[in-house]
């Protein structure tokens, strides 16, 4: 009986060996997987300074065309420096965010990443149409 539960172990620990081997590889990420991040993060960040660049451009009359309604409430006729403060202040945090996520969870942060991207693109036809 004693001989069997040496076998069950033994069994055990080598399987645990191949999922520690199966997570560590995992964990390796390739330098095109990396490359890809990285320039998810700095289309987020330029399009956000683009953004934020039209909205200073604009100041004048940003009151009476920006459509969102939080934007809205962050500016005084003719003074942005609110809403660019914000909004430089919320980029950096969802950067920052995303650098952390990116070295707990990998493809968590690709995911989010992508996704904000993504809406980042819509935002920069947006803005230009």
């Amino acid at each position: 009986m004693s001989q069997d539960r040496g076998v069950q172990a033994g069994e055990h620990g080598h399987f645990k060996h191949l999922r520690r081997r199966a997570q560590a590889a995992r964990r390796q990420e390739t330098p095109a997987t990396h490359l890809s991040f990285v320039l998810l993060l700095g289309f987020i960040g330029l399009v956000s300074s683009i953004d934020t660049a039209l909205a200073v451009k604009y100041a004048p009359s940003l009151h009476h065309d920006e459509m969102n309604p939080l934007a809205l409430q962050l500016i005084a006729p003719g003074d942005v420096s609110l809403l660019v403060g914000v909004k430089m202040y919320g980029t950096l945090l969802v950067l920052y965010t995303l650098v952390l996520l990116h070295h707990r969870w990998r493809r968590a942060a690709m995911t989010a990443a992508g996704v904000l991207a993504a809406f980042q693109g819509w935002l920069l036809v947006y803005l230009f149409t």
